[in-house]
This record gives structure tokens, C-alpha cells and sequence, in this order.
């Protein structure tokens, strides 16, 4: 049964229940089950059309009228967009509650584990070790100027750093001391 049915059915039944209800209630009085059955039914029917304004309201007209009467959500759209947009960025993607998830679903160490299977199978294959091999050897050649860069780059730091770290006439007098001895 369709949502459109069931709409139809309420809207042709339940009317249809409460003039039943009123009839039996007080044109037939047939007692006090009949007050529960009228009262069921106004309920029924007070609960649904209610309902059923409200989500027409709301809804409906999607244009504006003439009279300037439009539904609250189309009227609305803009800033309910923004502002639903704001609270799910600021509490439910928020990385804070991304970060907290994901320690407590452990996935670190399954990605890590799988991604470790992944390799192991990988490299046991001799044509891809040879394909990475290459590809590195390609990469080299064509960055040289680059890795001589930053290889001098780091050859003056380490130098630099160890002048800093170590006294040379300390180390000097230690080596005499040595030779002497």
C-alpha cells in the first residue's frame, strides 16, 4: 500500500469514522463504548488535519502569491541551508569527533596491518620489484640537480652541527695525549 493510498484513506475515512462515531453517540446513544469510539475518532481526526495543515503550511505555496504568501521552508531556504549547514559542520564533521571515532574503531592499526599484507604480497611478484626499482632509478636521473642540492644542503648542516657539538682543541689535545703515549 502506497503513501498515496493511505493518505486517500484518511482522508475520506476518517471523517467518514467520526460521523459514524457522532451518529451512534448521540442520535442512537448506544453507550459508553460508543463515547470511546467518538472520542477515538474526534482525536483521530483532530491529530491528522492538524498535522496535515501544518505540513501543507509549510510546504505549500512553493512561489510566492499575490498577497506575498509563500510556505515557511521555500521562504526560508536560504537561511535554513546555512543553518543547517553551520550545525553539521560544527557537530558532525568536526574533527574532533572525526578523531574520536576513528581511536575508537581501531582503524590505524587494521590500515596499517592491511596495507603491511598488501606490501608483502606486492613485493613477492620479482616484475613488481623490478617495476619499483626502475621507477626510483627514473625518479633519481631525472631530480639529480635536486638530490645534489639537498645533499650539499645536509653535508653543510651535519658539518656545522658537529663543529658546534665537539671542542676541537679539546679533541686536538686528546689525540697528542695518545700519540704521546
Amino acid at each position: 500500500m502506497g503513501l498515496h493510498v493511505i493518505r486517500q484513506l484518511c482522508l475520506g475515512g476518517l471523517p467518514l469514522a467520526l460521523l459514524i462515531a457522532f451518529l451512534l453517540h448521540f442520535v442512537f446513544d448506544s453507550g459508553s463504548w460508543s463515547e470511546i469510539f467518538y472520542t477515538i475518532t474526534l482525536t483521530a481526526n483532530i491529530g491528522y488535519f492538524t498535522n496535515f495543515i501544518a505540513i501543507k503550511m509549510l510546504f505549500r505555496p512553493y512561489y510566492p502569491t499575490v498577497m506575498r504568501r509563500q510556505g515557511l521552508i521555500p521562504k526560508n531556504q536560504a537561511k535554513l541551508a546555512a543553518t543547517l549547514s553551520k550545525t553539521l559542520s560544527h557537530h558532525f564533521l568536526a574533527s574532533e569527533h572525526w578523531q574520536e571515532y576513528l581511536e575508537k574503531a581501531d582503524i590505524v592499526p587494521k590500515i596499517l596491518f592491511s596495507t603491511k599484507n598488501y606490501c608483502e604480497t606486492w613485493f613477492e611478484n620479482p616484475q613488481n620489484i623490478k617495476k619499483l626499482t626502475d621507477t626510483i632509478c627514473d625518479y633519481l636521473n631525472q631530480n639529480n640537480v635536486q638530490f645534489r642540492q639537498l645533499f650539499e644542503q645536509f653535508q653543510t648542516q651535519v658539518i656545522e652541527q658537529i663543529s658546534e657539538d665537539i671542542e676541537v682543541d679539546e679533541l686536538l689535545n686528546q689525540g697528542f695525549d695518545w700519540i704521546e703515549k
